[in-house]
């Protein structure tokens, strides 16, 4: 019985064991793993451990180069633009490039983010397609137009070796349209009879000396339904470049050292006067101004080929990879909000339309026509404290004090007398733009002629005599108040310059000219005199920290 009983024990584990082992085989799933692929009927079938454990290969990726926050959005949007086009049909991409000193670190950062994209699975797979979707010819361009990539090539390997290719060139002339006209009449055929989409992208740091073309390549560019995407920098409100000598009309440099990189309109439209604040170390500084748009005829040319200027910015307070608070843009310039910016877009329009507009409206010409004078700054200081102790000592200073207002006046009666013909046409003016630079430029006059004339009539008061009305008294003291203690017409002029920088304030906020507003009314208009008793005292301080 023990025997029998033994026996059975054995078999039954015996078939459990048996059991235990078929349960741990694979079992066939009922579909295929995702990462699965299909099997040509001939090929030889792998073992069950093979395909559980052999991982599937993988493509070899290239490693990415590092782009600069600003270029790495634009070329985001640039390769999205190239991926669209190749979606709707065989594509031709044009790159011109620039190849001056100045736009090194800009094409720098471009060519590496162009070598990610033309290193990436999408372009491999069209570099291996019988149709060759995408073809890429690369032009560089200073004073002269090379063609580095042509005829135009679909392999992406070759479209690298040109990007890298390029080199700074020691010239320091752009002549961005003269290339854009030699690329398009090189390939437009590639348009017009193989029917290929066709691209052009511009890599700049300037606005280009040959901007006069423009009409010239927006034409085949519309008719042909090319759009142009331009990667450059932001144009200064007003400027060819704030930091040359004269800032609206400047020339190029031999040496490319004052790039020209403005305006964002035809002709500018920026009055300069210099505030009054601007020697306080806590003023803000107002003479750098993004302008929100690109230099003019490569922002329009982007716009009528249905394209886009890419503005490339550095953060607020951080130069544009440079230490050198003298290049353009350096993080401290004022900005337009973004959400208003498109409010205030200049006038696109060939030079005819534009001289027709001025034309057609006063005030539209005397912002222009003031705009061509040059910065009015504040010469020297104006005197505020008159000790009474020595007669003769202080009828110097009185005179001093007139010889302020007597040197600053002219330029500013100057603009006052331009700007006061085109009054009787703001109310004409439609555009946002037109109304806030013409409101700001005027109210900016009258304030600094309120100013001016307060300050030279409250001096020629004081040479008539003052008394005192505290016998402790020792000197008169003049500061900025909002009184008029002479003149009406002065107080007029300050009223109106009141409405119109209110008006600024009010209407175009999130703006710089709110900011430049705002910053203008800060200090009064008026002057007031106020006794005091230590007036010899401050003086002699003064003296001591000339010496």
């Amino acid at each position: 019985m023990r025997r029998l009983l033994s026996g059975l024990c054995w078999a039954l584990a015996i078939g459990l064991a048996a059991g235990c082992t078929e349960s741990t085989k694979p079992q066939p799933s009922a579909a295929p793993s995702p990462a699965s692929t299909a099997q040509p009927a001939n090929a030889p079938q792998a073992t069950s451990e093979e395909r559980h454990f052999k991982k599937p290969p993988e493509r070899a990726q290239s490693k990415q180069r590092e782009v600069a926050r600003a270029e790495a959005a634009a070329m985001k949007a640039v390769t999205s633009a190239i991926r669209s086009s190749v979606e709707i049909g065989p594509t031709l991409v044009v790159w011109l490039i620039d190849s001056t000193p100045s736009a090194h670190d800009i094409v720098h950062e471009v060519s590496a983010a162009a070598e990610n994209f033309y290193e990436s699975p999408d372009v491999t797979e069209w570099a291996a397609a019988a149709e060759k979707p995408l073809l890429t010819a690369i032009v560089a361009f200073d004073q002269d137009v090379q063609f580095v990539v042509d005829p135009p090539t679909h392999d992406p390997k070759k479209t690298c070796a040109g990007f890298e290719s390029i080199r700074a060139a020691p010239g320091g002339r752009e002549m961005t349209f003269t290339a854009l006209k030699q690329a398009l009449e090189k390939y437009l055929p590639l348009r017009t009879r193989d029917r290929r989409e066709v691209l052009l992208i511009v890599v700049t740091d300037e606005a280009g000396e040959d901007g006069n073309l423009v009409d010239e390549v927006i034409e085949p560019t519309r008719k042909q339904a090319i759009p142009v995407y331009c990667l450059g920098l932001p144009a200064p409100w007003g400027q060819t470049n704030p930091f040359s000598a004269n800032s609206k009309i400047a020339e190029a440099s031999k040496d490319d050292s004052v790039p020209i990189v403005g305006p964002e309109s035809l002709l500018s439209e920026r009055v300069d006067i210099e505030n009054w604040t601007t020697k306080n170390f806590s003023a803000m500084n107002t003479d750098l101004i993004d302008s929100g748009f690109g230099p003019f005829a490569l922002e329009r040319l982007c716009r009528a080929s249905r394209g886009q200027f890419f503005a490339l910015r550095p953060g607020l307070g951080y130069g544009y990879r440079s230490v050198n608070a003298r290049v353009w843009p350096n993080g401290s310039e004022l900005r337009f909000d973004e959400s208003v910016v498109s409010r205030y877009t200049p006038d696109y329009v060939s030079e005819a339309d534009y001289r027709k507009l001025l034309a057609e409206n006063k005030a539209c010409a005397a912002l222009v026509e003031a705009a061509k004078l040059p910065t009015v700054k504040l010469e020297g200081m104006p005197g505020s404290l008159f000790p009474k102790d020595v007669e003769a000592k202080m009828a110097k200073q009185m005179s001093a004090a007139q010889q302020f207002a007597a040197r600053n006046l002219p330029p500013v009666e100057h603009l006052h007398d331009i700007l006061i013909k085109g009054e009787s046409d703001r109310a004409k003016l439609t555009s946002q733009r037109w109304r806030a630079e013409f409101d700001l430029a005027f109210g900016r006059v009258l304030a600094n002629k309120a100013r001016l004339d307060g300050y030279n009539s409250m001096i020629a008061a004081l040479k008539r005599g003052k008394t005192f009305q505290k016998p402790e008294s020792k000197a008169w003291k003049l500061t900025p108040a909002d009184n008029f203690e002479t003149e009406s017409t002065i107080k007029k002029s300050a009223d109106k310059a009141k409405m119109y920088l209110q008006r600024v304030m009010d209407e175009h906020g999130k703006t710089p000219w709110a900011k430049i507003a705002e910053e203008e009314l800060k200090l009064p208009l008026g002057w007031a005199w106020e006794e005091t008793t230590d007036g010899a005292a401050e003086v002699k301080g003064k003296k001591k920290k000339a010496k």
